[in-house]
């Protein structure tokens, strides 16, 4: 979201709560899908999530580029929460689909979707910043729907995944993993490093206009080299 707030120009809007609202609408979209995703794998195949989650999140992408300002701020809101109920249903769902590869080698796996991920991230910064130069705020947003558009597609006609295992362990066995230093302190790991992470990757923009100032091309382009930082620190590790 940090490279399309500055293509909205929210960086001109003095209650940054209002900035806050549209990462909430997301989060909360995903996570309520990543646990809706748990039940609905074990009715539909992975392949027809996989479908149904490329299709929301065409769908949002494509509203979020007519709800551009001044349209009013719901639409986006409600958009962005759809785009999380996408992300989080797919999410949960290529877990499932790289089982096999996780279990034959963990560290690897989460490694290289790591990388993938760090790639996407900077690929799409770049795409905005480049698409900011359109003479329609429309165009900014739905060059990114393009991509969940084209994987629908691949998904579609494939016979595979079908369908998974997918057991949800109780709530009390999933406590007990705690009783582990190990795990909590991995777990605390995760939260921050992701935490402080995502905190930067969506207010950077917006903090570096209103404070340096910045132009919002140099902003987008210091976000996409805050990425490639991100991305380049992966493959060294894995290496």
């Amino acid at each position: 979201l940090g490279s399309i707030m500055v293509a909205w120009r929210y960086y001109l809007e003095p209650d940054s709560r209002w900035i806050g609202a549209h990462f909430l609408a997301l989060n909360g979209g995903c996570i309520l899908a990543g646990w809706a995703a748990q039940k609905l794998l074990k009715v539909f195949s992975v392949r027809w999530i996989l479908v149904l989650s490329c299709f929301l999140m065409t769908a949002s992408l494509i509203g979020l580029g007519y709800a551009v300002p001044p349209m009013e701020m719901p639409w986006r809101l409600g958009c962005l929460f759809l785009g999380g109920i996408a992300a989080g249903a797919l999410t949960s769902t290529l877990f499932y689909a790289i089982r096999p590869y996780y279990e034959e080698n963990a560290a690897a796996t989460i490694n290289f979707a790591g990388v993938l991920f760090g790639l996407g991230c900077l690929f799409v910064t770049v795409i905005v910043g480049f698409a900011n130069y359109a003479a329609s705020p429309f165009w900014r947003i739905i060059p990114i729907a393009v991509f969940p558009l084209t994987y629908l597609f691949i998904y579609l006609p494939r016979k595979r995944p079908a369908y998974v295992a997918a057991t949800v362990p109780p709530l009390k066995h999933a406590a007990q993993e705690f009783r582990s230093p190990a795990a909590v302190l991995f777990s605390l790991l995760l939260f921050f490093q992701f935490g402080s992470e995502w905190c930067l990757a969506g207010w950077l923009p917006i903090y570096l206009v209103r404070q340096l100032p910045a132009s919002p091309d140099q902003a987008i382009f210091a976000l996409a080299l805050f990425f490639l930082s991100l991305l380049l620190g992966r493959l060294v590790a894995q290496f």
